[in-house]
């Protein structure tokens, strides 16, 4: 139903039905190895070029705001699907895209921004720009707490543990871990809760607690 969305949409030029059903088919799809990958890539580049022919900035309107962060979100899959691929060069500029549309939009969307300034932190090339990726992450937590979902609120508080852990504070990690475990708790997640726990163990690896980190592990 959602490739027959995309398509009908895309066959009578509308632009921002097109980009809504592409996401929706993309988001159910995964992401990373897919054998769908490269469709994906071909949907998303579609939907792109059809939201730039079809949004003038600057117009005002809904329809300009709407087709701004439906923009930004579609940069910001594409660069997303491009992970395991060399296109390097294309990733930056989409995400620099996604996050620079994100940010111009009045009133910001919480969401978008946020899930743009994620995708900049996973780029391969921030592997190694610990303090940039906590940046990232602290500009996301800044944004108004109940306009993101509560899932999106754990992964911040899980990813800015990991790259303080990865920048040598281990204190401050701690405390990230207990704000996603403190989530959690309000909005139960089996995935969150396993991945935080595994963190958890890891944590007293590195402290030297190897007992505490077997058991738990064996939590996890």
């Amino acid at each position: 139903l959602l490739e027959g969305a995309a398509d009908l949409a895309a066959a009578e030029n509308l632009a921002l039905e097109l980009a809504d059903a592409t996401l929706a088919l993309v988001g159910r799809r995964g992401r990373g190895v897919s054998p769908e990958r490269t469709e994906q890539i071909t949907r998303l580049r579609a939907a792109r070029a059809a939201l730039e022919q079809g949004t003038e900035p600057g117009s005002g309107g809904d329809a300009d705001h709407r087709g701004s962060l439906l923009l930004s979100n579609v940069e910001r899959e594409l660069a997303v699907s491009l992970l395991l691929t060399d296109a390097v060069d294309e990733r930056a500029e989409l995400v620099d895209a996604a996050l620079r549309r994100a940010r111009s939009l009045a009133p910001v969307d919480a969401p978008t921004l946020a899930a743009a300034l994620v995708t900049r932190r996973i780029l391969p090339e921030m592997a190694a720009r610990p303090d940039a990726r906590v940046a990232d992450v602290e500009e996301a937590l800044r944004l108004p707490a109940a306009q993101l979902p509560p899932d999106l609120r754990i992964a911040l508080h899980c990813y800015r543990q990991e790259d303080l852990l990865q920048r040598g504070d281990q204190t401050e990690a701690a405390a990230a871990l207990d704000r996603a475990f403190d989530l959690v708790e309000r909005y139960p997640d089996p995935y969150w809760r396993w991945a935080l726990t595994a963190w958890r163990a890891l944590g007293l690896v590195i402290a030297g607690d190897l007992d505490r980190a077997e058991a738990t592990a064996h939590e996890a």
